[in-house]
């Protein structure tokens, strides 16, 4: 304790306090900082270790210049150099942190477009790509009931992980829901619109229950990126789902803006 006191009051004098605590000290947070994964939790406690560390030392040396009894010089250099350090402290800190939670950001970003790109193109290589309006929805549509095996591939391929059941499908919409910022209430409706739409469509196209609630989500999510919009079926409108006999699913939905 001694020692802290000492180095904070400026007791411990200049040339100590500069070189030993200021400069020297830097060695083993060097290497602290380049053990930690930038962005990760241990590089924000190194990181707000280090600025706690050298408020401490600047603070001394500052007042160690003040009282130094040498050249006027050293004093006045040492405290140019406590001045221009917040700078390098605010920029290591962007360099450790902010700037990697940003790159994290954009990459995550480019996933879920891309992920979400692909759930609203056509399922099949005879279908026509496009993403959904209001009134149509860009997904392949079959009277004929798939079988299990080849709805279970259909759903790998949009990423649906697992054994490719109505929990692993589930999951699957939770996390694109909360990549989104979804939470509490409006979490809760999004699922259960993304339901009702499965109810939906299991009535109307007779697909199985995974595959509908997959169809479900990719709507619910479709309309959240193009409109802010929560949507689930307009029931006044033929229950809110249309088999065209083509290559679209016609949906009729009933929004709210988020």
């Amino acid at each position: 304790m001694n020692i802290i006191s000492n180095l904070w009051s400026g007791r411990s004098g200049l040339a100590k306090t500069y070189w030993l605590w200021g400069v020297l000290s830097g060695i083993p947070w060097g290497i602290a900082l380049s053990l930690v994964k930038p962005g990760s939790n241990p590089a924000i406690l190194a990181v707000l270790a280090v600025v706690v560390y050298y408020l401490i030392v600047h603070v001394g040396i500052w007042r160690a210049a003040s009282q130094y009894q040498g050249r006027k010089a050293w004093a006045i250099l040492a405290k140019i150099a406590v001045l221009i350090t917040p700078a390098c402290l605010v920029l290591g800190t962007m360099l450790a942190i902010a700037l990697p939670a940003y790159q994290d950001y954009k990459k995550r970003s480019a996933t879920i477009a891309n992920n979400h790109s692909i759930a609203v193109q056509s399922e099949s290589e005879g279908m026509k790509k496009k993403y959904l309006t209001d009134e149509e929805v860009g997904f392949g549509t079959s009277a004929t009931a798939k079988a299990e095996l080849e709805d279970q591939e259909i759903l790998r391929k949009q990423g649906i992980g697992g054994n490719q059941n109505l929990f692993d499908v589930k999951s699957w919409g939770g996390e694109q829901l909360s990549a989104r910022s979804f939470y509490g209430d409006d979490l809760i409706k999004a699922h259960s619109f993304a339901a009702m739409w499965q109810r939906q469509i299991i009535h109307k196209l007779k697909l199985s229950p995974e595959r509908a609630l997959f169809l479900g989500y990719s709507i619910v999510l479709n309309h959240i990126d193009q409109d802010n919009a929560l949507c689930k079926p307009d029931m006044k409108k033929n229950g809110g789902v249309e088999d065209d006999e083509g290559d679209y699913l016609k949906t009729y939905p009933e929004c709210y803006k988020k």
